[in-house]
Parts: C-alpha cells; structure tokens; sequence
C-alpha cells in the first residue's frame, strides 16, 4: 500500500482495529462479545 500511496502521490493512512471479533471496539461493545458484529461477519466472503 505505501508503495501504491508513492506512485499515485497520495498520502497513506492505516488503522488497526484488531481483528473482526476480539478488540476492533464494535464486537467488544456488547455483551457478549460479538453479539452484534458476528452475524455480519457470518455474511462476508
């Protein structure tokens, strides 16, 4: 990706959520964990 950023002289900016369920703050917002995230997770390829 900064490669990409290089060539088309844009700048890059990246953000770590964590991973889709533990620690991305939507799936950790609910109890239990995941209870709102893990269905539309279920529905990505």
């Amino acid at each position: 990706m900064r490669d990409r950023a290089t060539e088309k002289d844009v700048g890059l900016l990246l953000i770590d959520t964590g991973d889709l369920h533990d620690g991305n703050g939507l799936s950790d917002s609910t109890k239990p964990n995941g209870e709102t995230t893990n269905p539309i997770f279920e529905n990505i390829d």
